[in-house]
């Protein structure tokens, strides 16, 4: 009877370790299954934030494209360039010159201008009246050596005047009028040698 228990007993021994072998793959199994499972997991992430890096860039470089496609579709024809910056000049130009005649108005402004002092004639005593041609016996820029130079030939019996002229208004002293140009020259070398005025000669006159 001990005998026949004993192997019973074995026999169960057996048949329990053969169970827990079976067991212990199976355990195995599940822990590689869910092994696995985690590792695609941690993949996914992976690539699924690579993914939303690359689209994160992907914008941008469709904007520039974009933008670089608007710049050659919106190019326009060389005579519509041209009348466009035509317009635009065109637009520009009131401004500049508006601002050009500020500042040239402010810089007049700013300038003083200098007057010329009137110039108050200066009173002959002898003066010439009559429009003619004369004997010139000198020219002078001073009033005072014209009228000197009219005394002595006066003193030396011809009868003389000072007048001026528009071309460079010196005082001149002069003789006449005579009839003529013609006259006025014939009459220059007597009155000359008279009034001891050698250089005299015919010079037309009339009042200013």
């Amino acid at each position: 009877m001990e005998c026949g228990c004993t192997a019973e007993k074995r026999m169960d021994d057996s048949d329990t370790a053969i169970s827990k072998s079976r067991r212990t793959p199976n355990k195995q199994q599940r822990l590689g299954f869910m092994l696995l499972i985690i590792v695609i997991l941690i993949v996914l992430l992976i690539l699924s934030f690579f993914w939303k890096s690359q689209s994160a860039s992907h914008p941008a470089q469709e904007m520039v494209t974009g933008s670089s496609a608007r710049s050659v579709f919106l190019t326009l024809p060389q005579h519509m360039a041209a009348s466009a910056s035509a317009t635009s000049s065109a637009k520009d130009a009131p401004v500049a010159v508006a601002k050009s005649v500020i500042i040239t108005a402010a810089t007049h402004a700013s300038v003083p201008v200098a007057v010329p002092a009137p110039v108050k004639p200066v009173k002959i005593a002898h003066a010439c009246q009559q429009a003619g041609w004369y004997v010139q016996l000198g020219a002078f820029g001073k009033v005072g050596m014209a009228e000197k130079l009219r005394q002595q030939a006066d003193q030396a019996g011809v009868k003389a005047c000072v007048g001026t002229l528009s071309v460079n208004h010196l005082y001149r002293v002069l003789v006449g009028p005579q009839a003529s140009k013609s006259d006025a020259g014939t009459a220059a070398m007597g009155i000359g040698k008279k009034s001891g005025q050698k250089g005299a000669y015919p010079q037309y006159w009339s009042p200013e």
